[in-house]
């Protein structure tokens, strides 16, 4: 019996692989046990569970406004139109498994796993804590590399039980978190990996693979199933991989062919439910990062001269997006978890223009962020295929966690000789990097430019946890 665990093993570690879409590279110990003391946290996005890219069920204009004095940020020694209140980070929340090791995020994961109760007494919890770290680069399913984007995960979780009985079951689950276009990229790497049909593992073992028909749960799910013979023993396991937003959970059982997997399928269900409400409870707690950017009606509030309104989305793969001193831009340096932006123009489109974006880094890479820009987007001048860029002014603003801006003067290079002016604001809250960018020609309202980068962080500051 017990060898037949270790070999029904041995094909869900291949699922496990599968699920973890090659594992990360994050510092957390090996998978604790049920009794595993304190752990080393693995690196995470925020608090909470993503979310599932609905609607919010808090806007920014709900939440709490930051008790912080009132201040008046400058930008080259002007004062904006109106003041603006400096927005204050809430106080930490404490850590809901205390002494344990676990980040709030990996508690809220670990509790939307299968736990003991959702099995009757006769199963045993053999695991439950952090995945294991998997850096292994031979060959996943079907004979695949690992999923090549691995290293973007963010956190993993897992549970593994077993049923010691004349027919024997095993049953698996993990959860993993990317940014959630990489889960897109993840989940469909996963579908591909069980397109096979036929494989034959190093080791000389062949496993049936192949998609079958199963429920459609959370933003998108597909069921495949295994089945293979070791001496003499046909073995049948099914593995379903279910998405809600950046959040991927594999759930997997396996157990002798032919005998009855109805209540194992009913437990890919309670997995499945137990996901979509964690991110949805996740989601109730904090804004969408769209629901954090500055609208026309927003700016209204520290201009009276000009008329906004909000523009285009932008896009987050951009990479001219924030084009400051020819660098890339910075969440794809750094890695960001998430990202929103969208344009801001006046007057019927003839300007002045802005834009706002707002930047989710990892849990605790907010500060390096900004050393990063303070660093790398610190030049004299550069050129592009606009013209050439001077920059005039640079400083810091007493604004959220950290701010830093500069102004810079753009002649074309057509031979036109119209010039315009640029200002670029990045404001630390956090993880969350708010980017204020103001342009018009000749040369730009400095309050303006210092009031949209406080107003900006204000509401990103009242829209995060």
């Amino acid at each position: 019996m017990s060898k037949w665990f270790s070999l029904a093993l041995t094909s869900l570690l291949l699922v496990l692989a599968l699920a973890a879409c090659g594992g990360g590279d994050d510092d957390a110990d090996p998978t604790s046990t049920a009794t595993t003391g304190a752990q080393e946290p693995a690196a995470t996005s925020t608090a909470t569970l993503p979310a599932t890219g609905g609607d919010a069920a808090a806007s920014p204009s709900a939440a709490a406004s930051p008790t912080a004095e009132a201040a008046t940020p400058t930008v080259v020694g002007t004062a904006p139109s109106r003041p603006i209140v400096t927005p204050t980070q809430p106080a930490a929340t404490a850590t809901a498994m205390e002494g344990s090791g676990f980040s709030e995020l990996e508690t809220e994961m670990l509790a939307a796993l299968l736990q003991p109760e959702d099995f009757s007494s006769d199963w045993t919890q053999d695991a439950f804590g952090l995945m294991e770290p998997d850096n292994d680069d031979s060959d996943e399913l079907c004979g695949l590399p690992p999923f090549p984007d691995r290293d973007q995960r963010i956190a993993g979780v897992e549970a593994e039980y077993s049923l010691n009985s004349d027919t024997p079951v095993f049953m698996l689950e993990n959860i993993v978190i990317f940014p959630n276009e990489t889960a897109v990229e993840a989940l469909a790497y996963a579908r591909q990996m069980s397109t096979c049909g036929e494989w034959t593992d190093a080791e000389g073992q062949t496993y049936t693979i192949q998609e079958i028909d199963g429920p459609v749960y959370g933003d998108e799910s597909f069921t495949a199933s295994m089945a293979f013979e070791t001496q003499g023993t046909p073995f049948y396991g099914e593995y379903a991989f279910i998405r809600v937003g950046g959040a991927i959970a594999t759930v997997a059982f396996i157990t002798i062919e032919g005998s009855d997997v109805t209540p194992y399928q009913a437990l890919v269900g309670v997995a499945a439910d137990r996901l979509i409400e964690a991110a949805a409870n996740s989601q109730a707690v904090g804004s969408e990062l769209s629901d954090l950017l500055l609208t026309g009606e927003d700016v209204a509030l520290v201009d009276d001269v000009n008329v906004w309104e909000t523009g285009n989305e932008i896009d987050p793969t951009d990479e001219e997006r924030f084009s400051v001193c020819a660098a890339a831009s910075f969440p794809d340096v750094l890695g960001s978890v998430n990202e929103s932006g969208h344009e801001l123009n006046a007057n019927d489109d003839t300007g002045p223009y802005a834009m706002h974006s707002v930047v989710q880094m990892l849990e605790g890479d907010g500060a390096a962020t900004m050393d990063w820009i303070r660093t790398e987007l610190s030049c004299p001048s550069w050129t592009d295929e606009d013209g050439e860029y001077v920059v005039t002014d640079s400083g810091d603003l007493d604004v959220g966690d950290d701010t830093y801006w500069l102004i810079v003067t753009l002649t074309a290079d057509d031979g036109s000789g119209v010039t315009a002016q640029v200002g670029f604001g990045f404001t630390q809250l956090g993880d969350h990097i708010s980017v204020i960018g103001l342009a018009a020609e000749g040369s730009i309202d400095p309050e303006l430019f210092g009031a949209m980068i406080a107003l900006g962080a204000e509401k990103v500051s009242a829209g995060t946890p």
